[in-house]
């Protein structure tokens, strides 16, 4: 235990502290977090059939695979490559003690966890948003195309005027 620590005052007196970290008391908050979490994950991953599928819909037949490689190469350079810089960074901004060795920041020893839950939480559902944005909009102008497509022409569409009925025969 430490004792009369300066940087501690209880009621005019110089504090005592004990060795290691605060306690959180959050652990009601672990099952709402672990489902919302599964949902999000499903969520997510509801997201790459309906791409895989908008491909092979829309796409000319000869130009199918040089589309699906298309797409799987910008999912791993736009996603899959940044994402550990862009996590780390955000983990990173989270930290309230660092270890030194020779000058420089070497690791974390101790994090926000408030600040670290806000953040990493908060750049998760803001992709999700935004993916989940970009979905609704290429759905939008899929459903719009496709309504386009089955408004009757003028070849299609029924002669004007009455209706001729065959004449029963007897």
């Amino acid at each position: 235990n430490y004792t009369r620590c300066n940087c501690i005052v209880v009621s005019g007196a110089l504090g005592s502290a004990v060795p290691g970290t605060c306690g959180i008391k959050c652990s009601r908050l672990l099952i709402p977090f672990v489902v919302l979490a599964c949902i999000s994950g499903f969520m997510a991953s509801l997201t790459h059939t309906p791409a895989f599928m908008l491909i092979l819909r829309n796409v000319k037949a000869e130009d199918k695979s040089f589309a699906i490689g298309i797409q799987f190469l910008l999912l791993r350079v736009a996603a899959w490559l940044p994402a550990p810089v862009v996590y780390g960074s955000i983990i990173d901004t989270a930290c309230l003690l660092w270890q030194w060795k020779c000058q420089k920041k070497a690791a974390c020893r101790y994090y926000d966890s408030t600040v670290l839950r806000h953040r990493f939480i908060g750049l998760q559902v803001g992709f999700e948003a935004c993916c989940l944005l970009c979905l609704v909009v290429v759905y939008y102008l899929y459903w719009r195309k496709g309504r386009s497509q089955r408004k009757p022409t003028e070849e299609n569409r029924p002669a004007e005027g009455p209706e001729q009925m065959p004449e029963a025969t007897s």
